[in-house]
């Protein structure tokens, strides 16, 4: 088995093997099923999106929340004018 792995390893193309990009993965070196994959696993992918959220939200949260409050407050105005009606 040890030696069939070493020949797959070995075989495999370069850009196939790759290193996850998550800072402390326990595994970090694989090969991905396709080569756009960055992670290793879905765990290691799902915390860089978390991340990368978190960075979206600390940069651009306060402008989104401010649109969205005010897109909230003309949608009760309007709803307010109709019932006067």
């Amino acid at each position: 088995l040890y030696q069939f792995l070493y020949l797959d390893l070995a075989t495999a193309p370069h850009e196939y093997l790759k290193v996850c990009k998550r800072k402390g993965c326990i595994r970090p070196y694989f090969i991905p099923n396709h080569k756009g994959k960055d992670y290793c696993s879905e765990p290691c992918a799902a915390d860089a999106q978390r991340l990368w959220k978190k960075r979206w939200w600390d940069t651009r949260g306060k402008e989104q929340r401010a649109l969205r409050s005010r897109a909230v407050r003309q949608q009760k105005s309007k709803g307010s004018k109709r019932r006067k009606k």
